[in-house]
């Protein structure tokens, strides 16, 4: 059974995706703290981790990052990106980046991913993720709500299934995105030191910014999320 790390900072979507990953057969653990990775790269020993989150928990960029530095792990990386915040060619080349999805997650494109990785039948995958969601009105229902995507609502439900070629067209579509990177990072010259003198100018803006948040409430924020969370997928 593939193994697969989610490493999500916001907790409903973490949870849901792991729930519709385990219906398919995937073997799954999640968390919602990048800090704990190299543990879970020792401890679950994934096949696949997928990164999703722009923020001081999680953010895509810093786990493809530490995933490029850890020489303990030998597996393959999904990074998921908000439409808005695309990786520079500077960040692309310091990242483990095995493929690239696009916010919001759609559940079949992950899945097809995620069985091109690890060899296995991504039809056999997206049938069983198909009589999953028609047999679970709840699960149907949770993935409109989470996701908002096309592929998750109704009008989805009853399309056909990807066929035989569908891994392989995914293939495709993230060479062609390597080569365009390649072919745009030629045709720039990257400044070092102004590189560096603006990380530093975001990195003294930051702490501007966490002058004035109140950690007790963002923690009492995160907490109400979890508990809706839990709340939203208790049978």
């Amino acid at each position: 059974m593939a193994k697969v790390l989610l490493i999500f900072e916001d907790y409903t979507e973490l949870a849901l995706t792991e729930v519709y990953l385990k219906r398919v057969g995937f073997d799954v653990m999640g968390i919602s703290n990048e800090m704990g990775i190299t543990e879970k790269v020792l401890t679950f020993n994934p096949d696949v981790i997928v990164a999703f989150g722009k923020g001081p928990k999680v953010s895509s960029f810093s786990v493809g990052q530490k995933l490029r530095e850890n020489f303990r792990f030998g597996g393959k990386a999904v990074i998921v990106v908000p439409k808005d915040l695309r990786p520079n060619p500077d960040q692309l080349m310091k990242m483990k980046v095995d493929a690239m999805l696009e916010a919001p997650i759609v559940p079949e494109k992950l899945i097809q991913i995620l069985c091109r990785m690890t060899g296995l039948s991504s039809e056999l995958y997206l049938d069983k993720f198909q009589k999953a969601r028609l047999k679970d009105p709840e699960l149907q229902q949770k993935l409109t709500m989470v996701t908002g995507s096309a592929a998750a609502g109704s009008e989805s439900a009853g399309a056909p299934l990807a066929g035989p070629n569908s891994s392989s067209k995914v293939a495709i579509d993230d060479k062609g995105r390597v080569e365009k990177y390649s072919q745009y990072i030629q045709n720039i010259s990257i400044d070092v030191q102004e590189t560096t003198h603006r990380r530093e100018e975001i990195r003294e803006k930051q702490k501007e910014l966490k002058k004035g948040w109140d950690f007790n409430l963002l923690d009492e924020i995160d907490r109400l999320k979890r508990q809706f969370a839990e709340a939203l997928f208790k049978k």
